[in-house]
């Protein structure tokens, strides 16, 4: 059975807004990590601390920005895919995720040996031997509290956790009326982000685990099927409302965030870019910021390599060269999904 069979048209499509979120979301993500690890950022926040402070604080948040849309294009998902059994779909996505990811820790870990005479010692990851790869391996590193190989990528356990739990709950609620399964997936998706806004995202023991972030991932599910279905956008409205109380409540940016990329995609899931040749550059970053994503630490350990061997240490310098590393970073980023991501996922289908 497809939860969204041929009526769902605005989800076959390409959908710039969310192309232009995740390319600024990795973008801040980049500069979330280049003020929390590198010399340069050290030197900036000299001159420029409330930037410095932006990046470290508050550019952090952009996850909240993947979150929501990783649940819309999971809603995606299930246009043409069969939720009769709920296994094969997550063990595509743990192959689909997985090729890559491996080979930034990889290249991390490398880095790491070669480098480390002459490294800050907070930019180079803890490794700690044959038991830290396996629960690399199996996107368990958190939940055994084993400590991270690169910065950034517990995004990439989660996701899986949470894409198995989307895919658990549609196999569980399934029902052979399409609109009464809809209905019962969509109050089903409710009750489970509404848990974690109001209870699982208020316990950080709780960060390992999808429940604490699915308040922001099961708002994109809602927000792709309210897009569709009139009875998900009543479902949708009702989550907005208790949402935004939970903010009230219990105060927290991420979680506005989070109701803001619902309200933009729902608003602008419409919208087209009529310029060819500006879609496809769009398009082409996009599909690159899970390569971003992976390999911009192992990029700014070599960076900050680079920048010890210049030893520079103007302002200047220090944002002109970040700068730089950033454009030089996309390009990369480009290569990689262009000439690795892309045939690594024909093989692995």
């Amino acid at each position: 059975m497809c939860l969204l069979s041929t009526e769902g048209v605005l989800l076959q499509d390409r959908i710039v807004i969310i192309d232009i979120l995740k390319i600024l979301a990795a973008q801040l993500i980049f500069w979330h990590h280049w003020s929390a690890y590198t010399p340069m950022a050290d030197v900036v926040a000299l001159t420029w601390p409330s930037g410095v402070n932006f990046f470290y604080h508050s550019a952090r948040m952009a996850v909240q920005v993947f979150l929501v849309c990783a649940g819309f294009l999971s809603a995606k998902t299930f246009v043409n895919q069969n939720v009769d059994q709920f296994l094969s779909p997550i063990m595509e996505r743990y192959l689909r995720l997985v090729p890559l990811y491996l080979l930034a820790i990889c290249v991390t870990a490398i880095l790491s040996f070669m480098l480390a005479q002459g490294m800050t010692p907070r930019i180079l990851p803890t490794q700690e031997g044959l038991f830290q790869w396996m629960a690399h391996i199996l996107l368990l590193q958190d939940i055994l509290h084993m400590p991270a190989m690169s910065a950034g990528i517990w995004y990439v356990a989660i996701d899986l956790q949470l894409f198995a739990c989307l895919c658990l709950l549609l196999w569980v609620l399934k029902n052979s009326n399409q609109q009464m399964h809809v209905v019962k997936a969509s109050v089903g998706i409710a009750i489970l982000t509404l848990a974690s806004a109001w209870f699982f995202n208020l316990q950080p023991e709780w960060d390992g685990w999808a429940v604490y972030f699915f308040a922001a991932y099961g708002l994109g599910v809602l927000t792709a099927w309210a897009s569709i279905y009139k009875q998900s956008l009543m479902v949708w409205i009702m989550c907005i409302l208790l949402l935004a109380l939970s903010c009230w409540v219990y105060p927290r940016d991420r979680l506005l965030l989070s109701l803001a990329t619902s309200l933009i995609l729902i608003m602008a899931n419409n919208w087209r870019i009529q310029s060819y040749s500006i879609h496809r550059w769009i398009d082409g970053l996009s599909n690159s910021t899970y390569a971003l994503f992976l390999f911009h630490f192992p990029f700014l350990m070599l960076m900050t390599a680079l920048w010890g061997v210049l030893g520079i240490d103007s302002f200047n310098w220090a944002l002109i060269y970040s700068i730089t590393g950033c454009l030089a970073m996309g390009l990369l980023s480009l290569g990689l999904n262009a000439w690795v991501e892309t045939p690594i996922r024909r093989w692995t289908r």
